[in-house]
């Protein structure tokens, strides 16, 4: 009796998982035409915005005809059906009355975690290579993963949660700036910062360090020395999401509040004209600047030493490495500077060794 029925019973769990499998989620096909996209390199970067941001797996482009034929559930269809327009068409639609980027949003239904999908159009972001520091700072700062430019429109799709979005359109404000136009410099000199925080209602897991900074140099003056700046603030706040972005020459950061306040400490020490920084006293002992770290017991050091050639200065890092036994030690060109970060002792150490090589 019970051999005999393990069958039906077998039978009936099949025909329940595949009545469950026929109605739960159904995928559709659906043929999108191109009303102005004719190039093959443009319709294939809006099947890749399409596919990234609408989740649709299956696609068939016809380059000839210009459509493409998509695959999927009724809400992934509703967005691609959305997302289309609002990348083929031949111009941008017009900016905003508060000169921000304009942009467009779309609100999908019945999910929590990337329910909203937004299109910015951008003014003064003018290259490729420009457009993807936006996408690489808006991933990384802002840990949005489904960031995609579209070239040919210069814009950017993005899809997260309402809070991203909103935190994406501030730094996109931010950074969307013409040519050599900035805010203006602190008081001092010290380059321009503009700062967002989460709120408590916003925050979730991937904000619990919640202090986002742009930083708008004005000393730093090639993409090398901005890339030696960033390694400084990165290797001694312990910041990862730090990021380049040349085109404002602003420096992109996310940490916690006191990891921003040291990063903008560094910033201020590092990003000055080269040779400006006077000896500290008449024997020709390098000028510093100190900051004591308030969750460690480490302290970080800035010395100018002046030394006359790029390779001087790294052998200087190399021998500061070496003989104070600090790893965390940049070499910092432009301003003729070296940052470091240890203990006290290890900093005094290397101290002496910088002021020995200042009166050689």
């Amino acid at each position: 009796m019970t051999v005999k029925a393990i069958p039906l019973v077998i039978t009936a769990i099949f025909a329940c998982v595949a009545s469950g499998q026929t109605t739960a989620n159904p995928s559709l096909d659906k043929t999108f035409h191109f009303t102005y996209t004719d190039k093959p390199q443009n319709i294939q970067e809006i099947v890749n915005i399409i596919r990234s941001i609408a989740e649709v797996g299956q696609v068939n482009i016809d380059n000839a005809a210009r459509t493409m034929t998509l695959s999927g559930t009724t809400n992934q269809l509703a967005l691609a059906g959305w997302l289309l327009p609002q990348v083929d068409r031949l111009t941008q639609p017009p900016p905003q009355p508060s000169q921000s980027p304009a942009t467009l949003e779309y609100q999908l239904a019945g999910t929590r975690d990337g329910g909203v999908a937004r299109v910015f159009y951008l003014s003064h972001t003018e290259t490729p290579q420009a457009m993807q520091e936006m996408v690489n700072a808006i991933r990384s700062i802002l840990e949005l993963q489904r960031a995609v430019p579209y070239n040919n429109l210069k814009a950017l799709v993005l899809r997260g949660t309402a809070e991203q979005i909103a935190a994406a359109e501030w730094l996109i404000n931010a950074l969307d700036k013409p040519a050599g136009v900035q805010p203006l410099s602190s008081p001092g000199g010290n380059p321009a910062v503009i700062a967002y925080t989460f709120s408590d209602v916003q925050m979730d897991v991937r904000f619990r360090a919640p202090a986002t900074r742009v930083f708008y140099l004005t000393h730093t003056p090639t993409p090398q020395a901005m890339q030696e700046l960033v390694n400084s603030v990165r290797s001694l706040t312990d910041l990862q999401r730090v990021v380049p972005v040349n085109g404002p020459k602003a420096i992109a950061l996310r940490g916690t509040a006191d990891q921003a306040a040291m990063a903008e400490w560094l910033i201020n020490a590092l990003d000055r004209p080269a040779g400006t920084v006077s000896p500290a006293s008449p024997n020709q002992t390098p000028a510093t600047n100190q900051y004591q770290l308030s969750w460690s017991s480490d302290v970080a050091r800035v010395f100018y030493p002046h030394t006359s050639t790029p390779e001087e200065l790294q052998a200087l890092v190399n021998d500061v490495r070496s003989t104070a036994h600090i790893q965390r030690a940049t070499p910092c060109h432009a301003p003729g500077a070296v940052a470091l970060r240890g203990t006290v002792g290890q900093v005094a150490l290397a101290e002496k060794l910088i002021q020995e090589r200042a009166k050689l």
